[in-house]
């Protein structure tokens, strides 16, 4: 029954991504999703969100229907964060020791 507020259950974001995740990821420029808070002009809303992170942003005019992110997932807002390319590091490559250096 819509409408009474004691009778529905809030959805949460987490139940949301985990149902969302694979077809987030299966476009073609995201690159990770998560969690995290909803960002306008650089500063965090405190709006929880889907939080889909892409190689480069795009504009949606030049975006095929089947590649866009839309506003919001089952109620909850989504944000995309534009963060370049990622790329795995080897195991260690960040321990000094592990590159044969002194610290």
């Amino acid at each position: 029954m819509r409408g009474w507020g004691f009778m529905e259950r809030e959805l949460q974001p987490a139940e949301v991504l985990a149902r969302w995740q694979h077809a987030l990821l299966a476009k073609d420029n995201v690159v990770a999703v998560g969690l995290g808070y909803k960002t306008r002009g650089g500063r965090s809303t405190y709006l929880p969100a889907i939080v889909v992170y892409v190689t480069r942003k795009v504009p949606l005019r030049h975006l095929a229907p089947r590649q866009r992110i839309p506003p919001r997932l089952e109620g909850i807002p989504t944000d995309v964060v534009e963060v370049g390319e990622v790329r795995a590091l080897a195991a260690g490559a960040s321990c000094p020791e592990d590159r044969g250096e002194k610290r």
